[in-house]
């Protein structure tokens, strides 16, 4: 069922939002920066390694700290309700001068994208999708902290070319439903959105490309359908459970996923990412294009980061993963024919992800691209459409 069957593009210029990991990282401890290390929510953060986004983070978090508990007590709540009061008030609040910008250009995007909003696996989920809705279905699916937007390169040649191109918002995402709960962001859940969205057009067999957490939910539904997927294309995105065995035992990538341990917190990762709002947009500074994320762009991107509730929903991908028993990598087989496109110069992610993941296909097969980064789409917009135009034909 469509909530909105084609809604004009009307109000692409306030959209915003995309991709994971936070920037360089700093390794320390928790109780060497927090004062009142007595607090429930500080005694469980004193065992664990803490994320720094900059040197400035310790400060943050110090004053992060004493106005949690400052507000638990004078309001006379506990710190769990004050954290959850803060989230559904105050997050937003922070970031609510990201509505009021103007948002120029997009103007040849806007004209070429219809959105909508699609009904899928029990919520609603917003598309931008372009070209005839006759030709090949297409789904694009991106990562954190991204949108839809994070395709904008690549729709309109992939719809020039003919194919039905369609890139929702994934479930906590921008103008997409945000189901409660951290069970509500299970791979097999995010699976069946996407699956639901080829259900909604008609089709039962379709092609799917993601990048970071929308090459996750790729792979793992190219592994629980694989008759549905007809091409795989999965970008700096290795198969989930090759991406959990190396954060548990590659020290490299245990390194690289830092992040990864922090967002397990309840509540004080979203509350120090909506004090700290830049933090998520310099996540996009390794990208090797200067002009990769306009100040546009980032604009676009804080607005979805405002949506209420946006960030404990993105968050909870994360969450869920580590929750989620999985067999050994080994164990899972990818039947469709599979394109793994990879930025050698991933801050995240070590190469051998790539190789590992490859290993699993029955037809699979890698191109790197030696100076993109972990926003390969971004890095290389032209190599990138290329590659996926040639492999979906």
């Amino acid at each position: 069922m469509l909530a909105s069957a084609a809604a004009p593009a009307r109000n692409l210029p306030d959209q915003s939002n995309k991709s994971p990991a936070i920037g360089p990282i700093k390794i320390t401890t928790i109780t060497k920066m927090l004062p009142g290390a007595d607090s429930p929510i500080c005694r469980r953060l004193c065992a664990i390694p803490w994320m720094m986004f900059t040197t400035r983070c310790a400060s943050t978090m110090a004053a992060a700290h004493r106005f949690m508990r400052t507000g638990s007590r004078l309001f006379c709540l506990s710190e769990e309700s004050w954290a959850r009061t803060i989230h559904n008030i105050a997050i937003p609040a922070l970031w609510a001068p990201a509505t009021l910008l103007y948002f120029r250009g997009m103007a040849d995007l806007s004209k070429l994208v219809r959105t909508s909003k699609v009904a899928t696996n029990g919520i609603h989920l917003h598309i931008a999708e372009a070209g005839p809705p006759d030709g090949p279905l297409v789904l694009l699916l991106h990562g954190f902290p991204e949108f839809w937007y994070s395709w904008r390169n690549q729709i309109p040649p992939l719809a020039e070319r003919g194919f039905h191109v369609v890139a929702p918002d994934l479930r906590g995402y921008n103008l997409s439903d945000k189901p409660e709960g951290v069970a509500a962001y299970d791979l097999d859940q995010l699976a069946a959105d996407v699956a639901g969205l080829a259900d909604h057009f008609g089709r039962e067999k379709f092609a799917v490309a993601g990048h970071d957490w929308g090459g996750a939910v790729a792979w793992w539904l190219a592994g629980l359908q694989p008759a549905r997927v007809a091409r795989l294309a999965a970008l700096n995105a290795p198969h989930p459970a090759v991406w959990i065995e190396a954060m548990r035992n590659d020290p490299v990538q245990k390194r690289k996923s830092s992040y990864v341990r922090m967002f397990q917190l309840p509540y004080l990762p979203e509350l120090l990412i909506g004090i700290n709002k830049g933090a998520l947009a310099k996540g996009f500074r390794d990208s090797t294009r200067p002009d990769a994320f306009t100040t546009d762009d980032l604009a676009r991107y804080r607005e979805t980061w405002a949506q209420p509730g946006a960030l404990t929903a993105t968050i909870n991908y994360y969450r869920a993963v580590l929750k989620k028993p999985l067999r050994p990598a080994s164990e899972y087989r990818i039947a469709p024919p599979t394109l793994i496109i990879w930025g050698k110069r991933d801050a995240y992610a070590i190469p051998a992800l790539a190789e590992t993941s490859r290993l699993l296909c029955s037809n699979g097969r890698i191109e790197y691209l030696e100076q993109a980064t972990h926003w390969v789409q971004h890095d290389e917009p032209d190599r990138v459409t290329a590659l996926l135009a040639d492999f979906f034909k």
